[in-house]
């Protein structure tokens, strides 16, 4: 297992504080474009306050107990378009 982004679950805690965040990811349907990814507290994007954030960093972090998936969810006809929720331990 590697290392948790520690870095990214500060900035997690500073945007969020004990709020839960959404990653939201949507594909856009055509290419060039591809699949998009945001983080979102209460519905506003956060995505500008945190580093790069990468799926194998929220894997670590979940990994090492220090947050933890609430809820997973579809949101259209697309595998691509979901809403994952997390919250910080």
């Amino acid at each position: 297992m590697s290392t948790p982004n520690l870095p990214l679950l500060e900035a997690l805690r500073a945007a969020a504080g004990d709020r839960p965040f959404v990653v939201v990811t949507e594909w856009l349907g055509y290419l060039p474009y591809g699949v998009y990814s945001w983080i979102e507290v209460d519905g506003v994007d956060i995505t500008s306050a945190l580093p790069e954030v990468k799926g194998e960093d929220l894997a670590g972090l979940v990994a090492a107990g220090l947050i933890e998936e609430v809820d997973h969810r579809q949101t259209s006809d697309d595998e691509h378009d979901t809403k994952t929720t997390y919250r910080i331990r």
